[in-house]
């Protein structure tokens, strides 16, 4: 029986070749980080993406559906207590604050008399008017909340108070333009 041993340098040069092997091997098991998702990340807008993990500066924010002009087209005191007749246009910007996306200011003109009021959505297409002075006569408060569809028709009611236990309720109807 013949015994071979191998000599130290081709012991080295076949260690060298495994390991060589081996690193390759486990290199190619690696794998290739996916990109992140990006997309819309305020869950306040219309386009809103949960798995997102990079903003890509494309948010609509929700005020941006009530944002525009519209005609006023019916409601229970369209005409009863002058604050507005049919076909009277309103119109609905952001609130004067560009960071607050959560505002808008409904204007409108009542009797010559300009007439504001800041609203905060509450939803997707929700709002509430919190009480505030009516302008034409700041001695009367105004509040209420309202809603816009997907085709742009706005319904709110508003509240009008003196103080006295007296109070004025009215509901709007208005159409995007």
């Amino acid at each position: 029986m013949k015994t071979t041993f191998l000599n130290a340098r081709t012991v080295l040069r076949l260690g060298m070749f495994i390991l060589i092997g081996a690193m390759l091997s486990l290199q190619s098991c690696k794998k290739d980080k996916p990109e992140p998702i990006a997309g819309c990340m305020d869950p306040q807008s219309d386009n809103y993406n949960p798995d997102a993990e990079v903003d890509d500066g494309n948010c609509v924010p929700w005020r941006d559906k009530f944002i525009g002009d519209f005609i006023l087209s019916g409601g229970s005191c369209i005409t009863d207590i002058h604050l507005s007749s049919p076909g009277d246009m309103m119109t609905i910007e952001p609130s004067s604050n560009a960071t607050t996306k959560t505002k808008f200011l409904m204007k409108l003109n009542v009797n010559g008399a300009d007439w504001t009021i800041t609203a905060n959505i509450t939803g997707k297409y929700e709002f509430e008017i919190p009480s505030q002075p009516f302008t034409p006569n700041p001695l009367i408060s105004n509040w209420g909340s309202g809603s816009i569809d997907s085709n742009g028709n706005l319904n709110f009611e508003l509240t009008f108070s003196d103080g006295s236990p007296t109070q004025v309720v009215c509901e709007y109807e208005a159409t995007l333009l």
